[in-house]
């Protein structure tokens, strides 16, 4: 379905922020991404641009093992995604714009509990299970790691694309990415070894996820804010193309 539009709607606005929040947590893998934001494409010869809908929003309600194409049945994606449905039948007061919001302050009680967990106590084997908690969470969110991975490999420029008839190269390739599969990272840089530490910690740790949560206030309110305020595309560019969603994955 295509509709001509002059700015980004408002509804595709918000959704591609829950999805793209969702990619970031890699509750998504990028092909999940895809099939599910709104896509700006070229439209007619004069340089407008039209709004695709995911299919997602078209499939028949019969249609029962299509979700797989766009998250993994029975996870979290599905589950806030369910919610975010259920909500909208919710009758909600109409809020006031953003810029007569008033300002708020977030406290969160933190105490001596540890907020990110350190690399060593991810993959510390424990004296009793002789498992790390890296393998445990793992064994319990296999589908996330392997977007975690995925998503590593885009965020370094290494190509997942393997020639099947090249045996050599797929087991030099698979020997090379033991690493990752196994600790999530290739390279000593410590921003590599933090975002392990972030996938384990948003899966084990509640004041994280509390913080993390609250942190995404800001993103919802910039959101809102150019689509209550139009006009400051104009000014600062449009923002909304796809691609520059995606500049956001990784990170």
């Amino acid at each position: 379905m295509l509709a001509v539009v002059d700015k980004p709607s408002l509804i595709s606005q918000v959704w591609n922020a829950i999805v793209i929040s969702m990619y970031r947590e890699h509750l998504l893998s990028i092909d999940h991404a895809h099939r599910l934001i709104y896509e700006e494409i070229p439209y007619g010869m004069d340089g407008a641009t039209t709004i695709r809908t995911p299919s997602f929003f078209l499939l028949n309600d019969d249609n029962k093992h299509a979700d797989c194409e766009f998250f993994v049945r029975d996870s979290e994606a599905e589950r806030r995604i369910s919610f975010f449905a259920q909500s909208l039948s919710t009758s909600i007061p109409e809020s006031v714009p953003i810029e007569a919001m008033p300002s708020f302050t977030v406290l969160i009680p933190h105490y001596s509990e540890k907020i990110i967990l350190s690399l060593r106590e991810i993959i510390k084997e424990d004296a009793h299970s002789k498992m790390s908690l890296l393998e445990y969470l793992k064994q319990i969110f296999p589908h996330e790691w392997k977007f975690f991975v995925a998503d590593t490999k885009i965020l370094t420029n290494e190509s997942s694309e393997i020639d099947d008839d090249k045996q050599e190269n797929y087991m030099q390739s698979a020997i090379d990415d033991l690493p990752l599969y196994c600790v999530g990272y290739k390279s000593s840089a410590p921003e590599y070894s933090l975002r392990t530490r972030i996938w384990a910690s948003l899966r084990t740790q509640t004041l994280y996820r509390t913080v993390s949560g609250m942190m995404n206030y800001q993103r919802a309110i910039k959101t809102l804010h150019r689509i209550e305020n139009p006009e400051v595309l104009d000014l600062h560019g449009d923002g909304y193309a796809v691609d520059d969603y995606l500049t956001f994955f990784g990170n």
